[in-house]
């Protein structure tokens, strides 16, 4: 089964999305290469240089996934991000997904060039999207309906999340101020969301 993750950028609100079967190593994988400035998402690297590991924060967001529920949620929440101009991935997500070429990129570039998209235009692609999420989150609900977590396949979730959480550095007082003062005005992207803490407690249950 696999999961859906976010490397998020606190000081600009910038993330990227990824899916894994194991979700702690990949946190380790995609920061060992950062930080050795040979990670494979440019965009993603050129931030990292510039704000430094403090300032980003691994966070798993959904788990227990099947491969295509998996690719629905990643393509979803990268198509989301992209539309807000707050996602680092270069792809459109999902197994299948492909990196477009230099050129290709170029040829979308000057077809779009000039475009403005109007009010009625902005309003119909925010429908669509929300008719679009609601209709993953239904067939999430109908695919998970009547399914129960084993208490091996809990006790596993709860060692990955603990793994996760072990890898993240202490912050000085000093740090934690700044990344507040440069968050200020942000809206977290997990408002209102069960924190790991309550999802770890509700596992035991």
């Amino acid at each position: 089964m696999k999961a859906i993750y976010m490397i998020i950028n606190l000081k600009d609100d910038k993330r990227y999305i990824g899916q894994s079967y194991k979700a702690s190593k990949r946190c380790k994988d995609h920061f060992r290469s950062l930080n050795a400035g040979t990670h494979h998402c440019d965009y993603l690297q050129r931030s990292w240089n510039k704000y430094g590991e403090l300032y980003f924060k691994f966070v798993v967001l959904e788990i227990d996934l099947t491969i295509e529920e998996a690719d629905l949620r990643e393509i979803e929440l990268i198509q989301e991000f992209k539309e807000k101009a707050l996602c680092y991935n270069s792809n459109g997500g999902g197994t299948k997904g492909k990196i477009l070429s230099d050129e290709t990129k170029r040829k979308i570039g000057e077809s779009n060039r000039g475009k403005v998209r109007t009010e009625e235009t902005l309003q119909k692609l925010k429908d669509g999207h929300k008719k679009r999420t609601d209709n993953i989150i239904e067939k999430m609900r109908i695919m998970n309906t009547g399914k129960k977590l084993s208490e091996e396949r809990k006790k596993k979730i709860s060692e990955s999340m603990k793994i996760v959480a072990s890898n993240r550095k202490p912050m000085s007082d000093e740090t934690k101020k700044k990344i507040s003062e440069a968050c200020k005005g942000h809206t977290p992207w997990n408002k209102g969301k069960k924190k790991a803490s309550q999802f770890e407690e509700s596992l035991k249950k």
